[in-house]
């Protein structure tokens, strides 16, 4: 049976997307050896597991399989990195503060889209809305690591294959929001390939180490 595009892009995104999820492997096995939490942020473990709760939301209104089965592995990988980080942190009380934020941004929205919304082209709009700026949102943590690289003038910070596979997942994503006609998916996908595109040129542009000064004798 031949594939057509939509269904090739589809599953090519999705493929590279769980590839991009289980980038987090490394930073789990990492929290086991140490036994402690300290220099790994949970920020972005919460950002991406309250991202996939509303995507797979909408994919579930529009009845899309690939943005449900991608959001789906998601989840769960999420909640398995989150479950892990939450037995080794020694601070408790500010894990339990973000979770409560968490919940919080995400839990009316799928409150609101279930009880107060009875037309489903509207509840895909306000939500689609809700999703994208979730997305937007989320490009301020690449943000914060361009400027750090623009201040040290050193690629040290950021991570290479990371930010390689973001960009070629928003490639993907980009695509097949255009194959589909979803302005949802096109639009924070749009912002991706430029940010990814920008990040990857800081490589090209400084060297991976911290350039040190010469000691003249």
């Amino acid at each position: 049976m031949q594939l057509g595009l939509t269904e090739f892009v589809s599953y090519l995104a999705t493929v590279c997307t769980i590839g991009v999820f289980s980038t987090g492997i490394p930073t789990v096995l990492k929290i086991t050896r140490k036994g402690n939490t300290n220099d790994v942020s949970f920020f972005p473990l919460l950002a991406i597991f309250c991202s996939c709760t509303v995507w797979c939301k909408y994919g579930l209104l529009k009845e899309d399989f690939t943005i449900i089965s991608v959001n789906l592995i998601g989840i769960v990988a999420q909640a398995i990195y989150i479950f892990i980080y939450y037995i080794y942190t020694h601070n408790r009380s500010a894990l339990h503060r973000q979770l409560l934020i968490g919940a919080g941004l995400v839990f009316p929205i799928l409150f609101y889209i279930k009880f107060h919304v009875e037309d489903k082209d509207t509840a895909l709009l306000h939500l689609g809305i809700f999703c994208c700026t979730l997305n937007v949102i989320s490009y301020g943590s690449p943000l914060v690591a361009v400027a750090e690289v623009l201040k040290t003038r050193s690629t040290e910070t950021m991570s290479f294959p990371l930010v390689a596979s973001n960009f070629v997942v928003s490639i993907e994503w980009l695509f097949y929001g255009y194959l589909i006609s979803d302005p949802f998916i096109k639009t924070p996908n749009v912002l991706g390939v430029i940010l990814g595109t920008f990040q990857l040129g800081l490589f090209f542009k400084f060297p991976r180490k911290k350039s040190s000064p010469t000691s003249s004798i």
